[in-house]
């Protein structure tokens, strides 16, 4: 099985060995490209055909939905019991094949979302120049709960319970669950997690206040129903949080510029790093960075470090530099022009810039042996070049040398900071150690720096982020085409994601944006990204109903347990992965940021759509649903109060006792589910 994908990938490649290359081609040879975008087209054409014809029964379905699900009041006694509840499983058997099919689904959503859906959205607020605060809450956040808004969707449409079930359950899961897992995951050296009151305090505030708005919605205004008005003020809610997003900084300085004052002076040497932390969200444009796939494949853990997902953006704009080189605008890069770079490169050391040097670099660049070097190819070379970390590494220090006199063991952990470097308190202790210890006034010039920094674990880090941001520069192409891996579990995990991985390629990667030069590529991704992730949850909502009607288990208790979990796996992996590097604001706040996209966005949207489609309101079981929304209120109340009282530090013990309230909110809900309701299937 093995030597039969090596011999085709091999033939993908071009015919030839990639001489030591992680691979020989960025993106699939033309004819690939052509081939999918025909079958595409042939796919949409049948799709539309199909929808109009009298046999694909779209319209008349249309029609029997809408007769049923506006006139909830037909519910007597000559009413089938059975009407509206999803089939179950013949042979039941099939239920646990529906299972594993499902399971393989919340990978499939993790890898759309993760390598083609977000991708595209960040070129989106790049071009849009959308400011990161806000591009974290509208265009990221709608990256991370897809999933959610599309179960939301499908299980409105359907007239299932499921969909808010997966939104609550969902909730939940982010509040309690992941920020359990974030705790419990830290470092012990960096235990316990600290927070800072704001990125909690914004977030939590104003989720509770629209979690309150829902819970009005629900079971006081119009009790049993939603009308389209209440959804589009649901979404109106949406729209207040960008704002506030829009004037995070201000409204930071504004309640903090008491603390400010006292910190400015520190401040000014880590002004970056500060401001990445006063987000306190992950899920902002970060080019560069490992995908899904990539991190499930890679031969070390997927916990091992937060560098290898979140891989900050390169410092220098590569197109910038691009554009310097290309001295003659042909959009490509001759020997010449090469050698001009790396004598920029080398500033202090011209004469290593031999022209044998010059041809070794050209053979490197050239993946595709055409004699010249394009934008892509440079990309890929330039980000993970020792020259290139050497050269930023010399740039940073004279930055934080600010009088050119060297610099003390006070500055070495700004210094550090400014190079993306992630280092816990003891790393930092032992660095200022080697040089004198923390009473030291010795001042250490740049060789002296230079010499322990490139010896240190800190330098393998960096070249390692380097490779693996340019891995990502690669796109999906550049992993697919590294087979086969060095590692028998890699390649086992290759094997077990290619019918996803190859799939997705081979239709919204065809143009993977994530490659330099594919950026006009970005809406046609996202789209077809959009459509594979409606395709995914589609059966995934089915079969989870098939599951419970075959074990006798409601939608929405399977909505708030199975789909719930499932659909937060990329979530959880994420803020584990930050927290790890004990950024505990970017985890936690991340968690309850995509909490308000869910209940802002994820519920109202479909909700409004229904109203419009269907012009009628969209039925609701307001008795339990207003219970659910108070008492998931509860628990954010009791989260943010047990910070407050471990004095925003949160302890192993906290973890545990989060994760106990997880099964509590859960169990309570299952129960007043059957306690409470007339449950048919």
């Amino acid at each position: 099985m093995t030597k039969i994908l090596t011999a085709a990938l091999q033939y993908l490649k071009g015919g030839r060995k990639s001489n030591g290359n992680r691979r020989s081609r960025i993106g699939p040879p033309k004819y690939v490209e052509y081939l999918s975008f025909t079958f595409m087209a042939m796919v949409a054409i049948a799709g539309v055909i199909y929808m109009q014809s009298e046999g694909g029964g779209i319209m008349e379905e249309g029609r029997r939905l809408r007769s049923n699900m506006c006139r909830p009041e037909d519910t007597g006694d000559d009413a089938d019991d059975d009407a509206g509840c999803p089939d179950k499983a013949h042979p039941p058997g099939l239920a646990a094949l529906y299972a594993l099919g499902c399971l393989y689904l919340f990978v499939a959503l993790a890898v759309v979302c993760d390598e083609f859906f977000v991708p595209p959205l960040e070129e989106i607020a790049e071009r849009w120049e959308i400011s990161d605060d806000v591009a974290g809450a509208t265009l990221m956040a709608a990256g991370g709960s897809a999933p959610e808004l599309a179960t939301s969707l499908i299980g409105t449409f359907q007239g299932s319970d499921v969909g808010f079930g997966t939104i609550v359950g969902s909730a939940v899961f982010n509040v309690l669950f992941v920020i359990a897992c974030c705790v419990l995951f830290t470092p012990p050296e960096l235990s316990p997690l600290k927070l800072t009151g704001w990125p909690l305090a914004r977030d939590c505030i104003y989720y509770s206040f629209t979690l309150l708005m829902v819970a009005m919605v629900f079971g006081v205004n119009t009790p049993g129903i939603i009308e389209g008005w209440e959804a589009g003020f649901l979404f109106v809610l949406y729209l207040g949080y960008c704002t506030i997003m829009a004037y995070n900084e201000k409204l930071y300085d504004h309640f903090n510029s008491a603390n400010k004052a006292i910190h400015a002076s520190s401040d000014d040497l880590i002004d970056t790093e500060t401001k990445v932390e006063r987000r306190g969200s992950v899920n902002f444009p970060s080019h560069y960075r490992a995908g899904f796939v990539q991190l499930m494949t890679q031969d070390r853990s997927v916990f091992d470090t937060a560098a290898v997902h979140c891989v900050r953006i390169i410092n220098g704009d590569v197109k910038s530099v691009f554009e310097k080189l290309d001295a003659d605008k042909s959009g490509t890069l001759e020997a010449p022009e090469i050698k001009q770079m790396l004598l920029e490169l080398y500033t202090g050391n011209p004469e290593m810039v031999t022209d044998e040097h010059v041809d070794q670099v050209m053979k490197e660049l050239d993946i595709d042996r055409n004699g010249v070097i394009d934008y892509a190819e440079f990309t890929v070379w330039y980000v993970q070049s020792e020259e290139r970390l050497k050269n930023e590494e010399r740039k940073v220090f004279d930055e934080v040398d600010m009088e050119k006199k060297g610099i003390t063991v006070n500055h070495l952990g700004p210094l550090l900071h400014k190079l993306h470097i992630d280092f816990n308190p003891v790393e930092l202790e032992e660095a200022i150690k080697c040089f004198g210890g923390p009473e030291s006034t010795k001042l250490i010039n740049y060789e002296e720096f230079s010499k322990w920094f490139e010896a240190s674990a800190f330098w393998e880090t960096r070249k390692h982020d380097a490779e693996i941001a340019a891995e990502s520069a690669e796109g999906i192409w550049g992993e697919l085409l590294d087979f086969p891996k060095e590692t028998f579990g890699a390649n086992a995990m290759y094997i077990f994601l290619a019918p996803i991985t190859w799939s997705l390629a081979l239709t919204a990667g065809i143009k993977d944006v994530r490659v330099p030069g594919n950026g006009d590529w970005a809406f046609f991704q996202f789209f077809v990204s959009i459509g594979w992730i409606g395709f995914y949850s589609y059966f995934c909502v089915n079969w989870i109903e098939t599951i419970g009607a075959t074990l006798g288990v409601p939608s929405v208790v399977m909505g708030l347990t199975i789909l719930a979990a499932g659909t937060s796996i990329p979530d959880l992996l994420s803020s584990i992965v930050v927290a790890k590097a004990g950024k505990g604001d970017m985890a936690v706040s991340s968690s309850i940021g995509s909490n308000i996209f869910d209940v802002t966005v994820g519920l109202p949207v479909p909700w409004m759509l229904f109203n419009l489609v269907m012009d009628c309101p969209v039925v609701v079981g307001a008795d339990n649903l207003f219970i659910s929304v108070f008492v998931l209120l509860g628990m954010v109340a009791a989260v943010i109060i047990s910070i407050m009282v471990s004095k925003w530090k949160m302890s192993k013990t906290l973890g545990f006792m989060m994760i106990v309230l997880y099964v509590v909110f859960v169990c309570q809900d299952v129960l007043r589910v059957y306690l409470t309701e007339d449950i048919k299937c």
